[in-house]
């Protein structure tokens, strides 16, 4: 694998991480090395929620930091290619598509539940404080991954 390529794996592992680290400390049912993880939705206090929000993102700060400037720093600083923008470029419209489909499907979800208006618990409901911060920092992260996807991908087929 390339430079690039396992730059981008190791983001990819990161944006993963984070990932399960939000959905661990929002959500609840199967226990995982101490943390739940599941479909209900725990509503927090609102000064619970800033401290996971602020903690996602230093951890992805941190994490970017390592893997560009530690880890991956012998990578020259050379002029991309075409073929590397044309990689990056497509790949930013594969993941601005999976965003577009991932909101679509939260608006449809949060729409079906009002509609068939349960009143039992519902799998992750989207309308509290807890599931709007669940749902926008996993479509953040989901655009993230789709976006490391489709570059691997694109150097593999390119």
């Amino acid at each position: 694998m390339s430079p690039q390529e396992n730059r981008v794996a190791a983001e990819l592992a990161l944006w993963g991480a984070l990932l399960l680290f939000i959905w661990m400390r929002l959500t609840d049912g199967t226990v995982i090395l101490g943390q739940s993880l599941g479909t209900v939705i725990v509503e927090q206090s609102p000064g619970r929620l800033l401290w996971t929000y602020v903690a996602a993102g230093v951890i992805a700060a941190i994490g970017q930091l390592i893997i560009r400037a530690v880890v991956f720093r012998k990578e020259k600083d050379a002029p991309a290619d075409e073929r590397e923008r044309f990689i990056e470029r497509k790949a930013d419209q594969v993941a601005y598509g999976a965003g577009v489909v991932t909101v679509h499907l939260v608006i449809g979800h949060v729409l079906l539940v009002a509609f068939f208006d349960r009143s039992d618990v519902v799998a992750l409901d989207f309308t509290s404080t807890a599931g709007i911060l669940l749902v926008l920092l996993t479509v953040l992260l989901v655009q993230e991954i789709v976006r490391g996807v489709a570059t691997l991908v694109l150097y593999r087929r390119t």
